[in-house]
Order: structure tokens, then sequence, then C-alpha cells
């Protein structure tokens, strides 16, 4: 994995970046409402509903504040003005909800919140242009373009100015399409963020690199509308990685250099695991997936510690012996 000299320090520390991530928690009333408690004024809201079994929903600065994308589905992405209906500085506001997604009257939600770059610029680093909001500090960035050119010639600029180690992408136009995640740590394979499979090769047939300024698409076909979430390792902020299970009560994967807010794990060897998300306001081992509508659990499971987390229990999701597993995790900042 490339290193990143970088530090990003939390806002009581006066770090140049400030925060750039962070999770509240939230009820849903049916009305307007505004959710604060941010920090900072939030490029990327990923809302789960804790007690029900509705969708992930992702919105962000670049695609438009009305416009959602869920991880669990192949789905092109929708808009609608009663879900959320703006980006604030403190964090963002809520329409009454129509479709029961993410402001259910009495339902319990949780929404983890990144930092890029604000308004979107249009970047030609590439053979295609893309609009790009890029927070170069925390290594993270949002992309959008439509191609127009084949998979052998396309190229899209990132913004980061160095290699993502994870870039998760979705086509967002008809028809549906998988969320594609390709990474470092399985360089030449993919694993789809809204599905239970496991590491895929990407064969012949795909042309695919990532550099420190530019990606490639897989599709062969002109005029689609894609988005991509690039995350470079920061360090003291951002870590990913990958372990092997043991199968062992209180494995521990220590060595991130901080205190995780959030974890995402997935078996790659494993056909039929989760993508498995951890948080540090929600209690201790409540368990939701980015690649299920399923509602929160609170299992013995993982238990995030100061430099690092702890495998608690034996499970083909996140500890089974001789299996890899890939994780992200985020600082701890509030």
């Amino acid at each position: 994995m490339a290193t990143n000299k970088r530090l990003i320090k939390s806002n009581d520390e006066g770090g140049a970046g400030g925060a750039s991530f962070n999770t509240v928690l939230y009820t849903g009333t049916n009305a307007s409402q505004d959710i604060t408690g941010v920090g900072f004024q939030p490029d990327l809201v990923w809302i789960k509903s804790r007690t029900s079994s509705t969708s992930n929903n992702l919105f962000d600065t670049v695609r438009g504040a009305t416009t959602y994308i869920r991880s669990d589905q192949p789905d092109p992405e929708g808009s609608n003005a009663t879900m959320q209906t703006s980006f604030n500085p403190d964090g963002f506001s809520l329409g009454n909800d129509e479709t029961y997604q993410v402001n259910w009257s009495g339902k319990e939600y949780v929404a983890w919140c990144w930092k890029a770059g604000g308004a979107a610029v249009t970047n030609t680093d590439g053979t295609t242009p893309s609009q790009v909001s890029a927070n170069t500090e925390a290594g993270f960035s949002i992309v959008t373009w439509t191609t127009n050119l084949s998979p052998a010639t396309l190229r899209v600029g990132h913004g980061l100015g160095q290699t993502p180690d994870i870039v998760i992408f979705k086509r967002r136009s008809s028809p549906n399409e998988d969320w594609y995640v390709l990474s470092n740590l399985f360089d030449g394979s993919y694993l789809l963020l809204n599905s239970t499979s496991s590491l895929t090769s990407l064969g012949s047939s795909y042309s695919t690199s990532v550099t420190d300024t530019l990606l490639s698409s897989f599709t062969s076909a002109i005029g689609i509308d894609y988005v991509a979430y690039c995350f470079a390792e920061v360090a003291g902020f951002s870590k990913f990685g990958s372990y092997e299970g043991t199968g062992v009560v209180g494995q521990s994967i220590t060595g991130l250099g901080f205190e995780p807010a959030f974890l995402m794990i997935k078996n790659i060897d494993d056909g039929t695991t989760a993508w498995r998300m951890w948080d540090n306001k929600r209690p201790v081992g409540a368990l939701l997936s980015a690649s299920s509508s399923q509602e929160e659990q609170i299992v013995t499971s993982v238990r995030l510690d100061a430099d690092g987390f702890t495998l608690q229990s034996v499970n083909t999701q996140w500890n089974n012996s001789g299996k890899t597993f890939v994780y992200m995790a985020f600082a701890n900042q509030f």
C-alpha cells in the first residue's frame, strides 16, 4: 500500500484539514428537520435506518442534495425532494420523506458524513472531463463523469494528487449495474459493494487502472453517467488494510494509528458474507450492512479500540479461520 505522510488532526488539535468524518444519530419525524452536530458541512452523507429494513441512501454534493443512490442495490440513482433537501454548515436537512427511507416517524437513523472539497470543479486531467470535489488533506474525493470513449482510451481525473487505495464506483443511469470496489489490497480483482460475492478477477476483458491522477472505467458504452468515491490512506485519519482470520475469540487488529470512529469489513473469500459496518456512536457490537437493507443487530462482534479493533466472536463475517478480510477505518475526531 502506498504510504502517505500527511496527518489529519482533530479539531481540538488544530489540524490543517480540520475534521473530515463524523457519525450522527437522529430520530425520524416525517416532517422537515435539520440534522446538526456533524461539525462541518458534509459532502457525502450516507444514511441508514437502524430500526427498519430500508436501503442505505447516499447523497453527495456533486450529484446534488436531493439525488440519492443506494449501496445495497444495483439500481440507478433517483431524485426525491422529500428525502434530503440540503447540505448545511453543521449537517444536512431532511424533508417529510414520503418514501419512508431517511425520516420515517419514530425510526432511528445513523448518518455517516465525510468532508470532500465542497462545490465540484471541472477536472481535465483525463481524456474525459470529470466533476470533482476533492479533500486532498483527508484523501477523499467524489468524482462524476459521462463516458465518451472506449475503455481502452477512457481516463478520468480524480483530483487527489495521489493514488487512491480504494475506489468505489457506480453507474448512475439505467440500466442497473453493480457497485464496483477496486483496491491495491487486491490488484487485478474487484468486489461488489451491493453484493455478498467474493473477490472476482477482472479478467482480460476489462482494462482498468488507478494512478495518482486518473481512473479508468469498465464500460464500453458511450453516454453513461458514473460516480466514484475515492479514498487514499492518510496517517492518523484513515486506514485500509487486510487481515487473516484465526477463528480465535479476541483476535486484535492493531497498528491503525488511531481509534476508529467507523469500520467496515468484508470477507473476500466467502461469497455469502455482507459488508459489515460499525461506528463509535451506536452501541458496541451494533451491526449494519452496506450490502443489505437489514435493520441493526446488536451482537457480540467487533469492539473498537484505541489503536484498532478486536474480534470478539468467531463468525464468517469478521473472523473465520484461514479467510482473508479487508477493512476500511476512519478516525475518531470528535
